[in-house]
């Protein structure tokens, strides 16, 4: 299919294109989908001079052959919920927001324009890490060169050649610190140290609970080991934070250097000893400035405090607390709070002192990468498990064993898509399956 004219509309609610087919716009084509999406298995080319432009509440790029492509020239957002991408798409010119956002689901968007009127409101955004927007430039000693509008400014007194830049929109942790949900990757194509000045931009909806008075800058050689670079400059009106004399590559994200996160729990359980529950819990890493307090509920939906304890006193990252006038079935939380007032629970667990047979939990809820399975039970046995979809597809299936007493088992689901899943249990002893529902981001 050939599009070439001069000036004209196209509306359709839904375009696939099937693999070996071509849909080529040339021209000053303006193509508008109305809830509509592009289902595309073989080749879409937006070219020079053609608009794609979404509207009404929501929109869908998407398609899954490997060797398909997706080109725009200049994609409009003009939504009032997202556009949500799936798959890898080239713009040729800009993406141009009006309204909405434009959500990235494991895709990448290779820009080779600019962002244009990115606000709070209406920007990119997405909720994986494989996901991200890039850009390939030439950084001929830059002044202040902010490439496709992404947000990180460079200045270099020397010339770092050509440079692929990438812009995530998840917090990344920084030596304990939980950024922003934003974070570039510097990639010149000549690795070595190019010293300069880095302004990093931000949107206030990416702050994820940090401080944003007290932002500094972040940077990693390998993503994986963290230097906090401090700030020589920055702006909470103009929202930037600024550095100078850095090495401009590698990876950079905004992290508040007095707002550490809670940490997280690695095992919990709670058991009857004598006329007494007794909680026991152990996290990744000790950190003086947490607080814990334990929680008990008779049914789940009211909480009240029973005992705290501040991690300030303890020298091992193992705590424990008792509930001295526990009931028969009471539901037990821990509270992770710290001294800027973030907090973070555990699952709910029994520990009544009316013990049952099998009793089981999963966190975290919405998951990245794995969910744990903490089983508390009377006896050993063996379960059955499948992860399914909301609509009942099988995704993944096995079998564990588990141990008498308080256990943990692990699943993988780095590799499913996002989405709502229900997580099933049969166990070797029968009874009725027990089902947890998560989210996997």
């Amino acid at each position: 299919m050939l599009c070439s004219c001069l000036e004209s509309t196209a509306q359709q609610a839904v375009m696939q294109v099937n693999e070996y087919a071509q849909v080529t716009l040339s021209g000053t084509v303006q193509m508008t989908w109305s809830e509509g999406s592009l289902q595309n298995e073989g080749i879409f080319h937006a070219g020079t001079g053609s608009t794609v432009n979404f509207l009404g509440t929501t929109g869908e790029v998407s398609g899954t052959h490997p060797l398909s492509q997706t080109t725009f020239y200049d994609l409009k957002m003009d939504v009032d919920n997202e556009v949500v991408i799936s798959r890898d798409i080239i713009v040729g010119h800009q993406v141009l927001f009006s309204s909405g956002l434009l959500l990235l689901d494991h895709a990448t968007v290779t820009l080779e324009g600019n962002l244009i009127q990115e606000d709070e409101l209406s920007r990119i955004w997405s909720l994986d890490n494989d996901s991200y927007v890039a850009t390939h430039n030439l950084y001929n000693v830059p002044l202040a060169q902010n490439s496709g509008n992404l947000g990180l400014a460079i200045t270099a007194a020397d010339g770092i050649g050509q440079v692929e830049l990438r812009r995530h929109h998840l917090p990344i942790a920084a030596n304990g610190q939980t950024g922003i949900q934003r974070y570039f990757h510097c990639i010149p194509v000549n690795p070595g140290g190019y010293p300069g000045t880095v302004r990093f931009y931000y949107f206030d909806a990416e702050l994820n609970a940090q401080a944003e008075q007290t932002l500094t800058l972040w940077h990693s050689p390998d993503g994986l080991n963290w230097t906090n670079m401090g700030q020589v400059t920055a702006s909470t009106l103009e929202n930037y934070v600024e550095q100078e004399v850095v090495d401009v590559s590698g990876y950079w994200t905004l992290a508040d250097i007095n707002h550490p996160l809670p940490i997280d729990l690695i095992t919990f359980s709670a058991t009857c000893v004598g006329d007494r529950v007794r909680v026991n819990w152990t996290t990744a890493e000790l950190n003086s400035s947490m607080n814990f307090s334990l929680e008990r509920s008779e049914e789940g939906s009211h909480w009240s405090v029973i005992a705290t304890l501040s991690a300030e006193a303890e020298d091992e990252p193992t705590f424990v607390l008792e509930d001295k006038a526990p009931l028969r079935e009471g539901l037990y939380r821990i509270q992770i709070s710290n001294e800027h007032g973030q907090v973070r629970y555990s699952p709910v667990f029994p520990g009544g002192c009316n013990d049952r047979p099998f009793f089981a939990s999963i966190w975290p809820v919405p998951a990245t990468d794995r969910i744990h399975l903490q089983v508390q039970a009377a006896n050993g046995g063996n379960l059955a498990w499948r992860i399914m979809t909301i609509d009942g597809r099988l995704v993944q299936e096995g079998t564990q064993a588990y141990t008498q007493g308080n256990s943990v088992r692990h699943f993988d689901v780095s590799g499913i898509a996002a989405g709502s899943y229900v997580l099933q249990l049969h166990l070797s002893t029968g009874g009725v399956p027990q089902l947890f529902k998560f989210i996997k981001n």
